[in-house]
Formats: C-alpha cells, sequence, structure tokens
C-alpha cells in the first residue's frame, strides 16, 4: 500500500501547499499518494500538471463530513494548510480539530509559531513547516515512512524527529462538545455582562 497523504477541505489560491508538492516530486521512489478531498482552486490542477506529479495526486470532490471523518481516520497523514495571509500565526483551520479527533498524525504548512502548529505539538500530533520550506515536508515524509534519508555527507545519517506520543487530555480540550461547550459559557458571560451594564 502507498504512504497516504491527504488535504480533506477547500483549496484556495492563499492555501496552495507548493512546498509539499516539491517533496513529492523528490520522494518520486517512494510508493506515494496525495490526495486533495474537497473544492480546489483551479491553479493546483496545474501545479500538479507542471510537476508531472498527476500519476501520484488525485483530486476528489467534496464529501459529507462524516464520509470526511472516515476518509481522515484512513490517511497515513493529513495536511492542513494555514491561509497566507498578515494573521496566519493566529488562524486556526476548523478542519484542525477533524484532524485531532481521527488520531492520524498532521502537517501544518504555515507559520512555525502559529496557533495552528502550537496546537499540533502541544497535542504530539505532528510537525509544522514554513510555507517556503521544501526540506521539512520532504523529511518527515521520510521519517514517518520508515525511510532513512542519506546525505552527500554520510551514507548513514537520517533525519530524525520526537516520537508521535498523542496527548488524549490535551486532544480533549479542542474535541467539539468542549469547544461548543466553551463557546456557551463565554456567549453566556457575554450576555450577563450586557445586562450588568444597563
Amino acid at each position: 500500500e502507498p504512504f497516504l497523504i491527504r488535504h480533506v477541505g477547500s483549496i484556495t489560491e492563499t492555501c496552495l501547499p507548493h512546498n509539499l508538492l516539491a517533496a513529492v516530486r523528490n520522494l518520486s521512489q517512494m510508493p506515494l499518494k496525495v490526495e486533495f478531498v474537497g473544492m480546489v482552486h483551479p491553479r493546483l490542477h496545474d501545479l500538479i500538471r507542471e510537476l508531472g506529479l498527476e500519476t501520484r495526486v488525485t483530486v476528489r470532490p467534496y464529501v459529507p463530513h462524516k464520509k470526511a471523518t472516515a476518509l481522515m481516520q484512513q490517511s497515513d497523514v493529513n495536511v492542513v494548510v494555514v491561509h497566507r495571509s498578515d494573521d496566519s500565526r493566529i488562524l486556526i483551520p476548523g478542519k484542525l480539530y477533524d484532524y485531532l479527533y481521527a488520531g492520524r498524525p498532521v502537517m501544518v504548512i504555515g507559520p512555525p509559531d502559529g496557533d495552528a502548529a502550537q496546537i499540533v505539538r502541544n497535542c504530539g500530533m505532528g510537525q509544522a513547516f514554513d510555507y517556503e520550506d521544501a526540506a521539512g515536508p520532504e523529511n518527515w515524509i521520510r521519517h514517518l515512512a520508515g525511510v532513512h534519508h542519506t546525505t552527500a555527507h554520510s551514507e548513514t545519517a537520517t533525519i530524525t524527529y520526537p516520537p508521535l506520543e498523542a496527548d488524549e487530555n490535551e486532544i480533549a480540550r479542542y474535541a467539539r462538545p468542549e469547544l461548543t461547550r466553551k463557546l456557551a459559557k463565554l456567549l453566556i458571560s457575554s450576555s450577563d455582562s450586557d445586562k450588568n451594564n444597563y
């Protein structure tokens, strides 16, 4: 079975995963498949063609949430791309919470010091790579797939990452029921505060 990398959700022009696709091209000898599920910007199709990845990268149409969750659970790695903007560091894509629940490794493409990256690291679920980091995604895919990365300096050199140790208590903080409870508490608190101001 090929190593399966999956992105579930929309891909807009501000979150095209250039470095992920470059990594896939460089890993031409690895049995590897990338799947985008959902609406994607036409430029993604262009990039796939330009890099000669038509046989390794597929795009599937939107699927209902229940099916999307099942697909996330079947991935070897789920990818989330934070929109490029002035606020990238504080943006947390909604799909990230579903990815955590799915229990599979998560690759964040976006600011390594951003909120999305911090959540994934705190949960022990993955790694984050900046938009321009071409080597990072490639090395981490090699690491997860158990393929040693040799360099010109040493035939036995490997790129290593800390083991993924999911923190169930931390992940539970981001489960939908818990987030809903926190939001309800915040709204009630805000409502009570407004009443006291009258």
